[in-house]
């Protein structure tokens, strides 16, 4: 043991629990800034829910005291190390992640440098190992990390290794987090564990991963060894050193490891960890034990440096171990290949041999059948379903005592395979054989020194795990019941707890996984967000011109939905001056949130008015200004917007001139007429002025009046102009003359004001 944990561990020893002790100044501002990701690998619910009833003082119980409990938490399936820890950093499924296992096949990359060949612009079809096969020093704790030359080659770009990081299809929370300008480090146990950086190969600043082929997994004192190279690992990062101890640091945001100890305690022991009773061995006993001081340990570092109050701590495990009892049952790992072979269906691995399959087996047995016949020649995707269909019949109807009383299903695409179509996904299984609780398959006869417990599979035993999320100033609950969580729901948590944004996650965006209920109800201070649409969008004016629909979005990225009315798309399809819809949601923290629109629909122009026409007499050459009134009326808008061109009061010329008019209301619509003014000149007032003067029946000065307008009409007809001054100067002159004789003094005023008009649009000078 290291002098740093030598120190530390009597620390733990010295210092007051870490759910129980009174905080320090420097850790009054409770916000969670840190999060610790510790996997307990090998670790069964029951298992950690007995530890804590029996170690009421423990590490583990003083986590549950203060925090959340979840004794319904589930792994992924398969339970193998690989998808399970995608699945915990990334929240994706292993349909989306596209790693299912450490030990698969690939259709399409070809066999690493050192195994075989690369046809490239093909598929090709290889083993996927990732344990220490591609390791530059596989059977040493400090390997030298990964050998290209170990890594499969992808044909359709340039034969490149293909690493670890390469082969996740989804973000993590690493990426996630570094891109948000935190810091980010990892702990694991073995470099294969390069994918956690995500597919752009940088997510973990702070990577150490140990080879655990170095030790012995069945020999729990070597592991033990092995995880305090992690704990180490943990302790140098809480005290502001890289994982190594080799430079300063910033304490990171997001951070862990996994302890092995468990799963070799299991594993190593005659009776899988537990004796007749249900209890657990001497062996499980003590690595519990082991595990919880360790994890005592980092609590107490934790304090030490002031961090407690910004540090949030989630306890998980990958995976079980099964069986959960003293005794198991050992299947042939052979079986199932010679049933499915002798039915017709190659499943032999070889990793040189594109048209061989592959079956991997622990608990459950995954295969992935040929795509090639024995010739070579490609199978089409018929001929893939034909053999999987022969390979289910030969599993189905078998009656080979080594299998026949141990499975539970066998699920194919379409029948149950919870994965993308294998003929189109290069990754994924054919075939997943879903073995009893407690079936462990093991070669024949046994090795020397067997292995006592697997994992790996789909069943109870592997696949249900504690889960324990602890913050220092909550109150304890324990979660239980019909609806399970799962630990896939540990990374939109974790971003939730760092104040991101949890779909900022490939996975919350395509498959929606959640954060974990109880936990994100107590970090959401953030009411839903609702936002309506409107289809078709209104005009600047808030009007819509046609039935109008609405939808909501209603989001919790933090805590989700727990309930909300009105928020449901509705259609309006008459018309209304506002018509109010209202959405209200309450997330699942409790915090209710609001938020409505005022449609207003108005689907009917304005009525316009205008006059049947104007008529004006011109005073001058130019035209004359003409007034007129224009009237607009809408039911919905009581001062409908009128233009017409030309305008009112506007100067029109001599002739007839059409008026256009518009209104237009709120919402848009318009209605459109026209009119015409008339402006008279001197021909049309002439004629104007040869009426008046017989409506005053003056016979025979009526005579002599009518003939000189009838001369001036002919001279304007004719284009004589000043002959028209001189005549209309004459006409003047005669009705001045009769003024108050022949005529009323009003009847020649009004003669001599017509007489003086026409002389203006002519351009005569006025008398």
């Amino acid at each position: 043991m290291n002098n740093l944990l030598r120190k530390l561990l009597i620390s733990a020893l010295l210092l007051m629990p870490f759910a129980g002790a009174p905080l320090s100044r420097a850790q009054n501002a409770s916000r969670i800034t840190h999060v610790l990701v510790i996997s307990i690998d090998g670790m069964h619910s029951h298992d950690i829910q007995t530890w804590i009833a029996n170690n009421p003082t423990s590490a583990l119980a003083g986590l549950a005291a203060t925090g959340v409990n979840y004794a319904n938490a589930f792994t992924t399936q398969p339970s193998d190390s690989i998808p399970s820890t995608v699945g915990i950093f990334t929240g994706a499924s292993p349909s989306l992640g596209g790693m299912y296992y450490d030990d698969a096949w690939h259709r399409v990359w070809a066999p690493p440098a050192s195994k075989g060949a690369c046809v490239t612009g093909v598929a090709n079809g290889t083993l996927v190992d990732l344990k220490q096969g591609i390791d530059v020093s596989p059977n040493s704790v400090n390997s030298g990390g990964i050998n290209p030359a170990n890594l499969p080659r992808d044909p359709f770009n340039g034969c490149a290794p293909v690493y670890p990081h390469n082969m996740i299809r989804v973000n993590t929370i690493f990426e996630v987090i570094r891109g948000a300008g935190l810091y980010t480090a990892y702990s694991e146990k073995r470099p294969a564990y390069d994918f956690l950086n995500g597919p752009s190969g940088t997510g973990v600043q702070d990577l150490y991963v140990p080879e655990i082929n170095g030790v012995n997994l069945l020999t729990p004192s070597a592991i033990e060894g092995f995880d305090n190279l992690r704990v180490t690992s943990i302790l140098n990062e809480i005290s502001g050193l890289k994982s190594d101890g080799s430079a300063s640091a910033p304490t990171p945001n997001v951070f862990g490891m996994n302890f092995q100890a468990i799963n070799s305690a299991k594993k190593a022991s005659n009776t899988s960890g537990y004796d007749a009773l249900g209890n657990f061995d001497a062996t499980l006993q003590h690595e519990l034990s082991f595990v919880d001081g360790a994890i005592g340990t980092i609590l107490s570092a934790i304090r030490l440096h002031g961090l407690a109050n910004s540090t949030a701590v989630i306890i998980t495990a990958k995976h079980g171990e099964s069986p959960l009892t003293s005794t198991r049952t050992i299947v042939d790992q052979t079986a199932i290949g010679a049933i499915v072979s002798a039915g017709g269906v190659q499943v032999t691995a070889s990793p040189t041999s594109p048209k061989v399959g592959k079956t991997t087996q622990k608990t459950s047995e995954l295969i992935w059948l040929p795509r090639q016949n024995s010739s070579g020649v490609p199978l089409t995707s018929a001929a893939v379903q034909a053999e999987t269909t022969l390979a289910v019949g030969a599993l189905t109807n078998s009656v080979d005592a080594r299998f026949q009383p141990y499975w539970t299903s066998i699920l194919s695409f379409g029948s149950g395979l919870p994965f993308p179509d294998p003929t189109v996904d290069p990754a994924s299984p054919d075939i997943v054989v879903v073995m009893k609780d407690g079936v462990n398959f093991e070669p024949q006869p046994l090795p020397s020194v067997p292995t006592f417990a697997e994992h790996g599979g789909f069943g109870e035993n592997e696949t249900h795990v504690p889960l324990l999320v602890s913050y220092p100033t909550w109150a304890p609950v324990s979660v239980s019941g019909p609806l399970n969580v799962a630990t896939r729901q540990i990374a939109p948590t974790v971003l939730s707890m760092l104040g991101l944004n949890p779909a900022a996650l490939d996975a919350v965006r395509i498959e929606g996984i959640a954060s974990l209920p109880e936990v994100i109800t107590r970090l959401d201070r953030t009411a839903p967000v609702i936002v309506p649409t409107v289809t078709p969008s209104p005009n600047v004016n808030g009007w819509n011109t046609s039935a109008v629909s609405v939808s909501w979005s209603v989001t919790d990225p933090e805590s989700g939905i727990s309930s909300s009315t009105g928020c449901t798309a509705t259609s309006l399809t008459t018309e209304t001056s506002g018509t109010v819809l209202t959405c209200s949601a309450t997330n699942a923290a409790g915090l209710p949130s609001t938020a409505s629109v005022t449609l207003k629909i108005d689907m009917t122009p304005p009525v316009l008015i205008v006059p049947a026409s104007v008529v004006a007499s011109a005073p001058s050459p130019s035209g004359a200004a003409v007034s007129y009134t224009v009237t607009a009326s809408d039911a919905l808008d009581p001062f409908p917007v009128t233009i017409c061109s030309p305008s009112s009061g506007s100067i029109f010329p001599i002739g007839n001139t059409s008026v256009a008019c518009t209104a237009k209301d709120r919402a848009g619509n318009t209605s459109s007429r026209s009119f015409v003014v008339t402006v008279k000149g001197a021909a049309a007032q002439v004629n104007d002025l040869l009426t008046l003067v017989s409506s005053f029946n003056l016979s025979t000065l009526g005579n002599s009046l009518t003939a000189k307008l009838q001369n001036i009409q002919s001279k304007l007809n004719n284009g004589q102009t000043n002959a028209v001054c001189g005549q209309l100067g004459a006409f003047i002159g005669e009705v001045t003359d009769q003024s108050g004789q022949g005529l009323t003094v009003a009847q020649a005023n009004q003669l001599i004001a017509a007489a003086n008009q026409i002389l203006a649009v002519v351009g005569c000078r006025v008398h």
